[in-house]
Parts: structure tokens; C-alpha cells; sequence
């Protein structure tokens, strides 16, 4: 009774390993700039809350060669 107990403790370690091992070789690395500007602007502010608006522009360019990032804008 005692080594199944051990051995499905070991086969669940096992396995939550294998299960995870393909996803650390799937990743790839990625490399980007971004630039861009923004706007604060505080609309109400009190002692407890401060509510504020922002707007940003901007635009984010790839460093690597599959160009993922390439041309990609925020707003």
C-alpha cells in the first residue's frame, strides 16, 4: 500500500514536468522600441480622491526578424 502511495506522488511530479516542458520550449524571444507621448490632465482631486484623464500616443517598431511588432500604434 505504501509504494503505490509513493510512486503515484512521483508519477504526479513527473508528469505536472512533462506537462510544462513544452511550453518553455515553445517560447520565443521578442524585441522591441516603442515610443511615444502622453497628456495627464487631473479633472477632480479632494484630499482622499484624485481622478485624472490621460491620452497617449505612440507607436512600437520590431527588432527582430519576424517583424510581429512592426508598425503596431496606441492611442
Amino acid at each position: 500500500m505504501m509504494l503505490i502511495k509513493r510512486c503515484g506522488g512521483g508519477a504526479a511530479i513527473l508528469f505536472s514536468l512533462l506537462l510544462f516542458l513544452p511550453v518553455a520550449q515553445a517560447e520565443q524571444p521578442f524585441d522591441f522600441t516603442r515610443c511615444g507621448s502622453s497628456t495627464q490632465t487631473i479633472l477632480f482631486a479632494t484630499k482622499e480622491l484624485t481622478v485624472m484623464s490621460g491620452d497617449f500616443k505612440g507607436i512600437t517598431m520590431s527588432n527582430i526578424a519576424n517583424k510581429v511588432f512592426d508598425n503596431m500604434t496606441a492611442h
